[in-house]
């Protein structure tokens, strides 16, 4: 073999392009996908931010969903600039970034081994595996291709720092590609872990004067990402009582483990591959034996380790790739319901695909631990694994077309998992399907029973068809619940809209129990005082305003306006005229109050007062005083 890998040398950029094309072809038809869910709606679709190269400013400004990633939002805008609202545009970026981390790869695997054919399988194992589908062909996945881009950059121009003999332009190309990789993703702060791995793989003195010195800027990076990815996505984990209320001991340390197996057994086993995998937190079951297992998965790689001394250092080097670009994806508690995702493991699977090249290197250099067939054995294999591989990523690329296809392929996988049930209503609400997206909200609320998301889901729904009827069982069911101010509010609401007044009131009554909970009484005070004045019932409306504001005086011009026309229907102009002279006492810009007060004074025949209020109101740009005061002329 080392032949071959002389005979390759002068080839590999002819390798390299078979490589990318192939890829390219079987991802291919995600070019024709749609957005799905997730950041392909907040961050891309819905957002006008990045229909402009002017706001890219912001984007150093501000978080998006949660995450710090300005990088990311940049390439969504080149995006938007190529494609507009077309999706294929966005999906042929994703492409075009997963060909550009193939050929990093390749480099990379090239530079540490010295070796063409080893690269090359690397590479190729790494751009048509199935579990790399959910990144490339899905919008979400856009900060991993990024990072993970920057990322292979950075280690390529670290090796190269040291395989020159420290020359400072790679060192600053190393910290540059690092910075990139960081503002495209929180998950790069495992960067320095790597650094370090490579250090000890070139058997360069970890805690020397001059190590501790290079990697000093880079932890102090990897320390901002980490905090500032703790600040932002706070509250998107479940909280550790509620945790530790479910899972205790045993259960809570195999499930914070759990995905440095998951995914290196999906990596050589990919199947049942889904978005998302259930966490046992979220979908209320038991865990399963795998969890159990998956543990001693460890303990033997540890045994084989401590036991091939010879060959330890390189095995461990790439197990220490492997798992600092899994710390990210490990967590102590669920967030957004997932145990794993495919996307968090594809820049860690450098580390599987290190550990393949290096075998593949190894046996090649000592042929007398083969059997002489057994080389042509290993091939077949390897070429019989790959076009396994390549067929099912080939297939995934269809999964995601949209939301539909993507999440009935989860549920059918994992049927006792409402998640994806959630993002199938989406979808089907979202191509217009009101009926299917009714039936699998009921699906949700038959897992899920006593759930009160699941109830607010399926209630959501039916407003959104208007089966108030529909919408106020499971309001008083969420009641039963949980009693919660919110709820009783939108249940007054819908009893108003349906004219049940008594029922109305009394959901309202509740609410006004508690005037020291603003974001709910004065909705239902005011819900109650305009009852009243529809109904005519001036003096219980008046009497209703005065009492909410004794407790929340800053309210005043929020009612004047009702005073006032209450006070003109009952025959007393001149108290409408001072209510809104109040009114813009306090709001000098109310143009409304201007021109109502002009309109008093010209049905009482003032038309030369009524003028004067007209022309202010005209003065404040008010439409409707321009068309009055042509009365005036």
């Amino acid at each position: 073999m080392n032949n071959y890998r002389k005979n390759a040398q002068p080839y590999k950029n002819y390798i390299i392009a078979a490589i990318v094309l192939l890829t390219a072809i079987i991802f291919a038809p995600s070019l024709k996908n749609d957005f799905v869910a997730g950041d392909d709606y907040t961050i891309v679709a819905d957002n006008p931010d990045i229909r402009s190269f002017d706001n890219i400013p912001k984007f150093f400004t501000q978080p998006y969903h949660s995450m710090y990633c300005p990088v990311k939002m940049i390439s969504h805008a080149i995006d938007y600039r190529f494609s507009a609202d077309k999706p294929g545009g966005y999906h042929f970026f994703s492409l075009l970034y997963h060909l550009v981390n193939v050929v990093l790869l390749f480099t990379l695997v090239r530079l540490l081994f010295s070796n063409v054919w080893a690269a090359a399988a690397g590479a190729l194992l790494f751009a048509v595996h199935p579990i790399n589908a959910e990144t490339v062909c899905w919008l979400t996945g856009r900060g991993d291709l990024l990072y993970t881009g920057f990322y292979f950059g950075g280690l390529i121009a670290y090796v190269k720092y040291i395989k020159s003999g420290y020359r400072k332009k790679y060192f600053v190309w190393t910290l540059v590609l690092f910075v990139l990789s960081g503002l495209s993703k929180a998950s790069a702060m495992t960067f320095p872990l790597t650094l370090a791995a490579l250090d000890w793989f070139f058997r360069r003195r970890l805690f020397s004067w001059r190590v501790v010195f290079e990697k000093a800027p880079f932890f102090l990076g990897a320390l901002a990402l980490g905090l500032s990815s703790i600040a932002l996505r706070n509250g998107h984990s479940v909280a550790l009582s509620d945790y530790f209320t479910h899972f205790t001991g045993i259960d809570s340390f195999v499930i914070f483990i759990y995905p440095l197996t998951f995914y290196m057994v999906k990596f050589f086993i990919p199947l049942k591959l889904a978005l998302p995998y259930p966490h046992p937190f979220a979908s209320a079951l038991p865990l399963s034996l795998d969890f159990y297992i998956y543990p001693f998965i460890l303990v033997a790689l540890a045994v084989v380790v401590w036991r091939c001394r010879n060959i330890r250092r390189p095995l461990l080097f790439t197990l220490l790739v492997y798992f600092t670009g899994l710390v990210s994806a490990m967590r102590l508690t669920p967030m957004l319901g997932t145990v794993a995702a495919d996307r968090y493991f594809y820049m860690a699977m450098a580390g599987v695909i290190l550990f393949i090249a290096w075998l593949a290197v190894y046996l090649s250099q000592h042929r007398a631990l083969w059997h002489r067939r057994a080389f042509p054995l290993f091939l077949t294999a390897f070429v019989l694994f790959a076009v396994t591989m390549a067929a099912t990523t080939r297939a995934r690329t269809y999964t995601f077309k949209n939301a539909i296809t993507l999440f009935s392929d989860a549920h059918s996988k994992y049927p006792a998992y409402a998640t994806p049930l959630y993002e199938l209503a989406g979808g089907y609400i979202h191509a217009g399907d009101r009926e299917k997206a009714l039936q699998t909200a009921e699906k949700i609320r038959q897992l899920l029973p006593d759930n009160e998301d699941a109830l607010a889901f399926q209630t959501n729904l039916f407003l959104s068809i208007r089966q108030y009827a529909d919408a106020l069982n499971n309001l008083d069911r969420m009641i039963r619940i949980r009693p919660n101010r919110q709820h009783y509010l939108l249940k007054a609401s819908l009893h108003r809209e349906l004219r049940q007044v008594d029922s109305m009131f009394a959901a309202a009554s509740v609410l006004m129990q508690y005037p020291e909970e603003k974001d709910t009484y004065l909705p239902a005070g005011r819900m109650l005082v305009n009852h009243h004045i529809e109904e005519k019932r001036h003096a219980e409306a008046l009497a209703l305003m005065e009492h909410i504001l004794s407790r929340y005086p800053e309210e005043e011009p929020s009612f004047l306006s009702e005073q006032a026309n209450i006070a003109y229907e009952t025959g007393d102009s001149v108290t409408a005229i001072n209510c809104l002279l109040r009114l813009i006492e306090i709001q000098p810009e109310n143009a409304a109050a201007y021109t109502n007060i002009g309109k008093i004074y010209a049905l009482s025949g003032n038309l030369n007062e009524a003028c004067k209020y007209w022309k202010q109101a005209v003065a404040l740009h008010f439409p409707e005083a321009e068309e009055l005061l042509k009365n005036c002329s």
